[in-house]
C-alpha cells in the first residue's frame, strides 16, 4: 500500500511530462513557416478554437462560382514585426478568374497574440473576381448609358 501511494504521483507526473512534450511539437514558430498547402474541403486542426475550412470565399463578384482545390501561399518576410508575416498565395484558376484579396489566418497556441500556432491551424480566406464577368457587366453598363444617352438626345430633339 505505502509503495502504490509514492509510486501512484510519480506515474502521475510522468504521465504530465509526457503529456506537455507531445504538445511542444504541435506548435511552430509562425514566422519560421515558409510555406503552406490548403486544400478545399479539407480542415484546419485546432486546440482552443473550434475548427474552420482551411479554404474560404468570403467575398467578391466571383463568390460561389468556382472552387480552388488547392492553394498555395510563401512565406514573403514579414513587415512591421517579425510576427506579422507577409503571404503570397497562388492557385490554378481558369482565365476567367482571379484571385482578389487573401489573409492567412492561423491559431495562436496559447492565445490569439501568441506567435507561435498550433500545427496545421492555417486556413485562408480569400476574396475571388471573375474578370470576364466584370469586365462583360462594364460593357453592358456603357452600352447601357449610350443607349439612354442616345434616347435622351432623340427625345430633346423632338
Amino acid at each position: 500500500m505505502l509503495v502504490q501511494r509514492l509510486l501512484f504521483p510519480l506515474f502521475l507526473a510522468s504521465t504530465a511530462v509526457e503529456a506537455l512534450r507531445k504538445g511542444e511539437g504541435e506548435k511552430v514558430l509562425l514566422s519560421k513557416v515558409q510555406t503552406l498547402t490548403l486544400r478545399h474541403g479539407a480542415q484546419t486542426s485546432h486546440r482552443r478554437v473550434p475548427a474552420v475550412p482551411q479554404l474560404k470565399c468570403v467575398g467578391g463578384n466571383a463568390r460561389g462560382l468556382y472552387d480552388v482545390d488547392v492553394m498555395r501561399c510563401k512565406n514573403q518576410g514579414s513587415d512591421y514585426d517579425d510576427e506579422n508575416i507577409q503571404w503570397t498565395c497562388t492557385a490554378s484558376l481558369p482565365p476567367e478568374f482571379k484571385l482578389g484579396s487573401t489573409d492567412v489566418i492561423c491559431e495562436g497556441y496559447q492565445s490569439s497574440s501568441d506567435p507561435y500556432v498550433l500545427k496545421g491551424s492555417c486556413g485562408l480566406e480569400r476574396k475571388d473576381k471573375a474578370v470576364i464577368f466584370v469586365e462583360l457587366v462594364l460593357f453592358i453598363n456603357e452600352a447601357y448609358k449610350l443607349w439612354v444617352w442616345g434616347h435622351e438626345q432623340e427625345m430633346t430633339l423632338c
